[in-house]
């Protein structure tokens, strides 16, 4: 037997023109009223009918059709996978975080998430369903497999400090490493309303700097900050309302190359565009992504009926 499983709704809630399809999910009237009275086998065939809508009709967006256990389980189950990669940014300011460096990878699970730390960096993923209308969307390609995975939250419960301006946090009480808690954490103030962009100072001269410019823009004219936080390659640490990344790698020349493990990019040229999800991305305006996992393998969409008899 399913347990249980997603709503498709994504707070879009309006029909097609002819009533017969609401625009937002995808779900026609009696599929939305009937949904509550469904048991997980109904609703799996509805989520196999949205996909193939989707694809033919437009409407809809690809939440993931699987029980809710089985999407916990694949993304608590990705942690200490090498190969998945893990990411909370916008186009121009984000944090990536993978096993790639092949540093020994270090993962604990609790009852509402888990965490995993490696050399260079670390993952806090917190999925508390009882208290978050968490949504899971998938990025499928033309065969209908999802390799990448946004886990969403609803833009008002989304919301973090969404500062303008250099702010001083304190010290990170809920840092990844217990060594790095005495660490003094200072957001950026990029004015992301779903994420703090923040990093973690010791340093009793970048400290200094930092207490001088608060209040004052970092990516401004002036980009004093901005240049002794590249020359001094603090921790990074990107905070939202499911989690958080950290990367403490050096932050490469402008110039150079990509490192292969955890890193970051603050590009201020791209910041500006005020881009708030990838422009390429499916989620509606009603969602924003919290935490994204591309996984090392690929899944369907939706879950395939061979499995429904091993639930």
């Amino acid at each position: 037997m399913l347990g249980p499983m997603p709503s498709p709704c994504i707070g879009i809630c309006k029909m097609n023109d002819d009533g017969s399809l609401c625009v937002g999910c995808g779900r026609t009237s009696v599929e939305i009223k009937e949904w509550p009275s469904y048991d997980g086998e109904r609703k799996l065939d509805v989520f196999r009918l949205l996909a193939k809508r989707r694809t033919e009709i437009g409407y809809g967006v690809p939440v993931l059709g699987y029980p809710v256990a089985a999407l916990d389980r694949l993304i608590l189950g990705s942690l200490d996978d090498s190969q998945a990669h893990w990411s909370i940014g916008v186009p121009g300011a984000a944090v990536e975080f993978n096993g790639l460096d092949e540093s020994l990878l270090t993962a604990r699970l609790w009852e509402y998430g888990g965490e995993v730390r490696g050399g260079q960096g670390g993952v806090r993923v917190v999925l508390d369903h009882g208290a978050q209308k968490i949504k899971m969307i998938g990025h499928p390609t033309a065969d209908g497999r999802v390799g990448r995975i946004d886990l969403c939250l609803y833009t008002r419960k989304a919301a973090m400090s969404n500062r303008w301006t250099l702010g001083e946090i304190g010290p990170d009480v809920e840092a990844l490493r217990t060594g790095d808690r005495q660490g003094v954490l200072f957001d950026l103030g990029l004015g992301l309303p779903h994420i703090d962009y923040c990093v973690r100072v010791e340093e009793a001269g970048l400290l200094a700097l930092l207490r001088e410019w608060r209040g004052k823009p970092v990516l401004g004219e002036d980009r004093t900050v901005f240049d002794a936080l590249r020359a001094a390659s603090p921790h990074r640490v990107l905070l939202t309302r499911m989690g958080r990344v950290e990367v403490w790698s050096p932050i490469p020349e402008a110039d150079g190359e990509t490192p292969i493990g955890p890193h970051s990019h603050l590009d201020p040229e791209r910041i500006v565009k005020g881009w708030t999800v990838d422009p390429e991305s499916p989620l509606p305006e009603t969602l924003y992504p919290l935490i994204s996992l591309t996984l090392s393998k690929s899944i369907p969409e939706t879950m395939p009926a061979g499995k429904v008899a091993a639930q």
